[in-house]
This record gives structure tokens, sequence and C-alpha cells, in this order.
């Protein structure tokens, strides 16, 4: 058994354990609530915050909430978020959709911090699921926030998107089309 395997495993494990134990899942939201230092975050808690927001339910809102305070106080940086999803393609397959539905969450707050930690988010995603399926989603989710009428929303994905097609020009080459269809639509903008 390789390690990637072995981590598939855990986590679903992990996924398993944690379904039903709404009060387990409560105390581990507390304990990484209550961790105070960017020091004593580890890639585990961003594991078990997806795992609870993969599992859905009442816990869904609560993690995505803390998810959201630690972006805005810059205890989840994006070292950490590297940590997280880098190399862990096969690990986190099953948690694709999860992770740009977290990356859409953070793209609609007000505060740039979060909007911030939603583009690393983005932009991490698509670097590690290199298939065009993959990325046409994430380009879809982004067209959507480019879709809203919230202008720090429209800024935040725009902004995405220009990282990625700076950073990631060869390998989006494959879905241009796609591309183009996004431009296209972008000619009905204003220029603020």
């Amino acid at each position: 058994m390789n390690a990637d395997n072995a981590e598939t495993l855990i986590l679903e494990a992990m996924r398993s354990g944690l379904r039903f134990q709404n009060l387990l899942c409560e105390t581990i939201l507390k304990e990484i609530k209550a961790l105070d230092r960017e020091c004593d975050h580890k890639v585990i808690d961003i594991l078990l915050l997806l795992i609870l927001c993969a599992n859905g339910g009442p816990l869904r809102k609560s993690a995505e909430k803390v998810i959201h305070k630690k972006a805005r106080d810059g205890y989840f940086g994006e070292n950490l978020l590297r940590q997280c999803i880098e190399g862990r393609r096969e690990s986190l397959q099953v948690y694709f959709q999860d992770l740009l539905s977290i990356g859409a969450s953070l793209l609609t707050c007000k505060e740039l911090a979060i909007r911030k930690f939603g583009i690393h988010t983005y932009v991490l995603v698509i670097e590690e699921f290199v298939g065009n399926y993959h990325r046409q989603e994430v380009l879809g989710f982004l067209v959507t926030h480019t879709g809203s009428d919230v202008s720090h929303e429209v800024d935040s994905a725009l902004d995405t998107l220009v990282l990625l097609a700076t950073k990631h020009s060869r390998e989006l080459v494959p879905i241009s089309s796609y591309i183009t269809g996004i431009l296209d639509y972008l000619e009905g903008f204003q220029d603020e």
C-alpha cells in the first residue's frame, strides 16, 4: 500500500467516524476555534474542517464559519493551505467539490483576507487537480462569481482568473475554448 492510498483510507475512516458523532464534531470545532496562534494550526485542522463540511448537516455552516474566522485572523495562511492540498490529489479526490464550495463561500465574503484565502484555494485546487474536467469545474465556479452583482466577489473572481492565466497559461490551453466563452461573457461588464 502506498502513502497516497493510506492517507485516502485514513481520511475516509475519519469521515465515516465523524459522520454521526455530532458531539465529537462540536468538540473538534471548539478545539480548532480555541487555537489562537498561527503556529498552533496544523494541516489536520483544515482537513478536519473539510471533512465536517463534506459530511454536511448543521455542522457544515459551523465549519465554514471557523474557516472564515481563521482566514480573516491570519491563522490559516497560504503556506498551511498549500501543505494541505499540494501532493494530495488522490487523498482529496472525493473532497474536490467540497474544496470548490469552500472556495466559493470564501470569495463571497466582504473581508479581503478571507477572499484572498479563497483565491489561494482556487489556485491550489487548479494546480493539484490537473485534469481538464477539474479545471473546467474551477473555471465554472469562477464564472458564477463573475456573474454576481457583488463587486468585491466579481473583483476577486477576476483576480483569480488573471492569476491563473498568468501562472498557468500553458496548462489552460486545452480548455481555451471554455475560457473564450468566459471572455465573451465579460464583454458586458462595465469599466468599474
